[in-house]
């Protein structure tokens, strides 16, 4: 069975939980309900505990959006709305002798009204032929987000003055990096979900 979980986060004094699932081959995932949890690391339990039959975990993929707010229910001081548009600039924590990392500047510009592209150049231990990526994205809103990729789970997060970006390799932690901002293209708006770090995998994959 495949499973797909988005959740995502946008709190006052206790955080409202949009729960947004499918179970099945290749389903989209629709939104179930909202829940109000007291913090983003609980949204994924609770949802998975209010809807069960398309929530529940399987061998399936999960991601999460989370977007923190103060208790007045705008956004907190320090992190404002958060802006994935700019030109970042890869740092050198990813090993590049054991894995294919990204490189150079990041560009992440908008594509339309819901997407956003990304392009990138790769160094260090790549597969053949592989020198880097003009991909574009979906981008729903938030400060960070869990994202499989090739079997492997990444957790992505924009700092709060959306000046650094900071990817985790769980599975390995040597292919994980950070990428800080060069300069903005965009004014700041209220969008996030890059993946640009599906490729921060291992070896025979891609890293950051």
């Amino acid at each position: 069975m495949f499973l797909v979980v988005l959740a995502s986060i946008s709190s006052s004094s206790a955080a409202t939980c949009k729960c947004s699932c499918c179970a099945g081959n290749s389903c989209t995932p629709i939104q179930q309900g909202n829940l109000s949890v007291g913090s983003c690391s609980s949204c994924k339990a609770e949802c998975q505990s209010r809807y069960p039959s398309v929530c529940t975990n399987g061998s399936g993929v999960f991601a999460f959006e989370c977007q923190d707010v103060n208790t007045n229910g705008g956004l907190s001081s320090a992190g404002s709305t958060p802006n994935w548009l700019g030109v970042f600039r890869a740092d050198n924590t990813c090993s590049r002798t054991q894995c294919c990392c990204v490189g150079g500047r990041v560009h992440l510009t908008r594509a339309d009204d819901k997407n956003i592209r990304i392009q990138v150049q790769y160094e260090g231990n790549c597969p053949p032929g592989v020198s880097g990526a003009d991909q574009t994205f979906a981008m729903p809103s938030g400060f960070s987000v869990q994202q499989p990729f090739s079997g492997q789970s990444f957790t992505i997060q924009l700092s709060k003055d959306s000046r650094k970006i900071t990817v985790t390799n769980q599975a390995f932690p040597q292919c994980s990096g950070n990428a800080i901002r060069d300069s903005a293209v965009s004014a700041s708006i209220n969008m996030s979900f890059v993946i640009f770090l599906c490729s921060l995998v291992t070896v025979k994959h891609f890293a950051f």
